[in-house]
């Protein structure tokens, strides 16, 4: 939207009333052919190497996209489906992919076609004017040059199965959250003034998020001035945005924001001025900072181990080793991730047994892994099938299992009280256990409790029992998983 704002023109001048023409395509994704999105990439490999990464060859890349397109498969009513036409929605290569195919049309199909008809004022015009994101279009139409049916029917020819439609107007036209209207200047003559406005479809219901979601409070308190900021970039008329500022504040009301937040972020928004705000923000690229983003889901029961990571990172940073290399601190970006809803947790529940009763009836054994210089195996591994906790209950081994089982649930044993910590790991139980040992014997990493508990009460002695593998392959699977053996067993080193 922004991009468009920048490039649209305030006024027209010595052309007569220009014709507002929104243009819409057909079900764009499912109507790309593979065969035409192969070739559009090829043109822009070819026209843009030095856009292309260094990382992988132009070859690869095509095969790569070739193998996800042949193989888009859904599910419905049970039965697993094939989608043998176009691009999926939801892939995260679509939308640039549809782009690149719409913009070689235009560039190698339309103009072209166009130059032959009309004439090449016409491909000037419609170069300029012509703007299109995905399926949907906007251009600013001199009907002197070239009518607008004689456009939409030179689009239709571009390809057979990717058809346009179009509608036009001398007043206003919608284009993606924008609405663009024109008005004759009463000043002077044979001048329409460009104005934009925010657009709403009929069907919008405003559902904003409401302010006493479950979610971190930063983003509650940023949504107000989020969406008046919007307000004073797409709104170029003074008198227009004091009216969409007004009728934003019911709105958020229903969704219990505070009056005063809501305010202050229309005070603050009136404030900005509209070049500033489209003005293109510079790119911050600092050479030597690493960033790493720390992707977490937002849970308020959590402890949030954000700090204690950044400041483990921290210490690996002035570690000898690391120091002698020069290596700055690395800028971590702290981010939270919406946990699964109830949708979500219905449609997998023919994935999921939540029942423990069923998930831990067996006597799985432990197998050594006989490697003498393995110390899980060595010193730290409980093997019998059952193991009895401080409070009383008995854990059974699900599956049998070694060194090397990965995504499972353990129980650490502090050797001199037996007092417990109840966790889960993605990676084998024996690398788990190395962490644990490096966290308890290294007093810059000892930030757990169950570290430092360890360490002081049984010189860093411990045992584990693993004893839960999980069926699923996932973090969210395994936290869950965990939070009910800890409601069962009452582990006292969290």
């Amino acid at each position: 939207t922004y991009d468009f704002l920048r490039k649209l023109p305030h006024k027209v001048e010595d052309q007569g009333q220009p014709t507002l023409v929104a243009i819409d395509i057909v079900q764009l994704y499912p109507s790309i052919n593979n065969e035409l999105g192969l070739e559009a990439l090829k043109y822009w490999f070819e026209k843009f190497p030095e856009e292309f990464t260094k990382h992988f060859t132009k070859e690869f890349t095509l095969e790569l996209i070739k193998l996800i397109q042949n193989n888009v498969y859904f599910t419905f009513n049970d039965h697993i489906y094939q989608q043998i036409q176009g691009t999926a929605m939801g892939k995260d290569h679509a939308p640039p992919y549809a782009n690149l195919t719409i913009a070689y049309l235009i560039i190698e199909k339309l103009y072209p076609t166009l130059d032959q008809l009309v004439g090449r004022q016409c491909v000037e015009h419609v170069r300029e004017n012509l703007k299109f994101f995905l399926d949907d279009g906007v251009i600013l139409l001199n009907e002197n040059i070239i009518q607008a049916s004689t456009l939409l029917e030179c689009l239709n020819k571009m390809n057979t199965n990717i058809q346009f439609t179009m509608e036009t107007s001398t007043t206003e036209v919608p284009f993606l959250d924008v609405l663009i209207k024109s008005k004759q200047d009463p000043y002077k003559a044979n001048t329409y003034n460009i104005s934009t406005d925010i657009y709403h479809k009929p069907t919008d219901a405003f559902n904003y998020f409401p302010f006493n979601s479950c979610a971190p409070g930063h983003i509650g308190r940023n949504i107000p001035y989020n969406l008046t900021r919007r307000i004073a970039t797409i709104v170029s008329e003074e008198k227009t945005r004091n009216i969409r500022f007004n009728e934003l504040i019911p709105r958020l009301l229903s969704k219990k924001y505070p009056i005063g937040l809501i305010n202050d972020s229309i005070k603050k928004a009136k404030t900005l001025k509209r070049e500033v705000l489209l003005r293109p923000k510079p790119q911050e690229n600092k050479p030597g900072t690493e960033i790493i983003t720390l992707v977490l889901e937002h849970n308020p029961q959590y402890i949030d181990p954000s700090k204690k990571i950044a400041n483990i990172v921290t210490d690996l940073v002035h570690t000898d080793k690391i120091r002698a290399s020069n290596s700055e601190i690395p800028k971590i970006i702290n981010a939270r991730k919406q946990p699964l809803n109830l949708l979500r947790l219905l449609s997998l529940s023919k994935k999921r047994d939540h029942n423990l009763n069923e998930l831990n009836n067996n006597n799985g054994e432990f197998i050594k892994c006989g490697n003498k210089q393995c110390l899980f195996c060595k010193d730290n591994a409980i093997v019998e099938s059952t193991y009895t906790t401080k409070n009383g209950t008995t854990l059974k081994r699900n599956v049998n299992m070694t060194c090397k089982t990965m995504d499972l649930i353990y129980l650490l044993m502090c050797t001199g009280c037996r007092e417990e910590y109840l966790g889960e790991t993605g990676c084998t139980i024996a690398e788990r256990t190395n962490l644990h040992r490096s966290q308890i014997k290294i007093e810059t990493y000892r930030k757990l409790k169950v570290s430092k508990h360890v360490h002081n009460c049984s010189n860093g002695q411990f045992k584990i029992f693993p004893f839960h593998k999980c069926s699923q392959q996932s973090h969210i699977y395994r936290e869950e998983m965990e939070m009910r053996f800890r409601n069962l067993v009452n582990p006292k080193l969290h």
